[in-house]
Formats: structure tokens, C-alpha cells, sequence
């Protein structure tokens, strides 16, 4: 659940916008609302209302990096995932939370084995009662690559956010490069959230559009055949 209530203790879950109210005692009613910029920047500011003092716990999840929690004027550093507590006073407060979150660049880990056209390893997988399931060997994936997590998201090209067929099935590739990844957050325009993704290393650097994976790969699978993809 999105907040959950134990005592006189309000747990915070999750970080996508809503507003709550709760009753934590017969003493301390609360409201409780949570901004935007999560998904965009790993930042999010919290308002309370609340008729006498309670705990907030404050989830901080493993994929958040070094994260602040500020309050009353004081800036914490939680040093453990899991939950941190605030001690909230009565009356009107805002906690403002930064994930820290930051682009990583995820190298395929497995191996590949080149088994031909035709074979039962890739025809296995494509179903011919669908003629726009059918994926052409030659457009299958034949070399690493890698991925791309920005906090809690998986990130994606797709034809949803403004890639064009010819990117998602570019050869160039940031795997084993030494690449670095840094997003800037672009306003979506048919997904979740949109970035201009600059990808860099000692030999090369390049701008590519990239979305959520979620929203950018959220259409009837026969609609489009190349629509989105997770490997760059």
C-alpha cells in the first residue's frame, strides 16, 4: 500500500502523487499529500497536516543512492535502507525527501549462442498464428547489450516518446565501452516520463531519447513491429 498506519506510526511506501487523511489515535488526525518529481529527479516534497505529534517512517528503497531527508530545518542522511523515522510535530509541516538517483548503465551478463535461422532455440519464441509477432532472425539480437536504470525505472526507446525504427535497431552500442549515462527530464508527450539520455566515454558521446519502460512499451503488441526497446 501506498502508506500504511501501526500506532501512532505512518508509514510511507511509495512516491507517486496522492493525498491522504488518517487517523493514527483518538489524539492525532492527519493529512498527508506527496508532490511530483520522483520518477523526473528523485525528489518529492511531503505536506502534513496533522492535530498532534506522530512518527513517519520514510522508506528509503535499495535503489536510492545517498539520500537527505529535511525537516524543521535539519537535513538527515539515512545511512541503511528500509525505514527512517521523523518525528513530526503538530500543526502544518513539509518533509522534503532527495533519493539521490542517478543513470546506471547495466551490461548484459549472459552469453550468446548463435543457433541459426530456423532453428527450434528461435522459433520457440515467436508464434506464427501472429504475422506481426514474427521476428526476422537477422533483426534479432546477435551481441551484448546493455541497459539502462534510472532510480526505480527501467528506461526505453520507443516510437512513443520520439524514437524513430532506425534507433531501436541501431547497432551502435554502449556495452562494454566504458560508458557513463546522465538523463535530463523532457516533457512526456505519450509516456510516463521522457529524457534526453547523454551517453559518454573516453572515445565518444551521443544523445539519445529514452522513456519508461512501463508507458513506452504500453501498446496492442500487434500495432506496431518495432515499437520500443530496452537494449542500447
Amino acid at each position: 500500500s501506498v502508506i500504511a498506519l501501526d500506532g501512532n506510526a505512518l508509514y510511507l511506501n511509495m512516491y507517486s502523487p496522492f493525498s491522504a487523511d488518517v487517523v493514527l489515535s483518538e489524539k492525532c488526525k492527519a493529512s498527508i499529500s506527496v508532490g511530483e518529481g520522483m520518477l523526473e529527479y528523485g525528489r518529492v516534497t511531503v505536506s502534513i497536516f496533522a492535530s498532534a505529534p506522530f512518527e513517519l517512517k520514510i522508506r528509503i528503497p535499495e535503489w536510492s543512492g545517498s539520500p537527505t531527508v529535511t525537516y524543521g530545518g535539519v537535513c538527515y542522511k539515512p545511512t541503511e535502507k528500509g525505514y527512517f523515522s521523523v518525528a513530526v510535530n503538530g500543526g502544518e509541516a513539509v518533509v522534503d525527501i532527495d533519493f539521490d538517483i542517478f543513470a546506471k548503465i547495466i551490461e548484459f551478463s549472459g552469453s550468446f549462442i548463435d543457433s541459426g535461422d530456423g532453428s527450434y532455440a528461435v522459433d520457440r519464441f515467436v508464434s506464427s498464428n501472429y504475422a506481426d509477432t514474427v521476428v526476422p532472425y537477422s533483426e534479432m539480437m546477435h551481441a551484448a547489450r546493455a541497459r539502462v536504470l534510472y532510480g526505480p525505472l527501467l528506461l526505453a526507446r520507443s516510437l512513443k516518446c520520439g524514437n524513430t525504427v532506425d534507433e531501436l535497431r541501431s547497432e551502435k552500442t554502449v556495452a562494454g565501452g566504458g560508458y557513463t549515462a546522465s538523463v535530463t527530464p523532457l516533457k512526456p508527450n505519450g509516456t510516463r516520463v521522457k529524457f534526453n539520455v547523454h551517453f559518454e566515454c573516453d572515445y565518444d558521446a551521443f544523445d539519445t531519447l529514452m522513456c519508461d519502460y512501463a508507458t513506452g512499451s504500453n501498446e496492442y503488441f500487434t500495432r506496431h513491429s518495432h515499437l520500443f526497446s530496452i537494449w542500447i
